[in-house]
């Protein structure tokens, strides 16, 4: 999971090292949550920026994460799902246990 705070902008030098020193993101990564009441919107569980370098387990790790975090505020997550990313799909596979043999 990307680190609350972890570039803190305190000068224009600051914010210059940063994206030296750093790999920019290339794409918003988006979690959307979907309640199970009926008359409940769907709304945006956390965003960040990332360069689409990421494996399969680090999807598996964040998924682990989250649903922690949700737990410890009495809020249980009934499943996942993708857009069709293929690292997305095989954690789910993966979690699921479909095509195991």
């Amino acid at each position: 999971m990307p680190v609350a705070y972890s570039f803190t902008a305190s000068s224009a030098k600051s914010i210059q090292d940063h994206f030296s020193n750093n790999v920019v993101a290339s794409s918003l990564y988006v979690i959307m949550a979907q309640p199970l009441q009926n008359d409940a919107p769907c709304f945006c569980l956390c965003f960040f920026g990332t360069d689409n370098k990421f494996h399969t387990q680090h999807v598996m790790n964040s998924w682990k994460y989250m649903i922690a975090k949700l737990k410890s505020y009495g809020i249980t997550v009934v499943g996942v799902s993708s857009d069709g990313d293929s690292r997305l799909m095989r954690a789910m596979r993966i979690n699921t246990k479909v095509f195991n043999t």
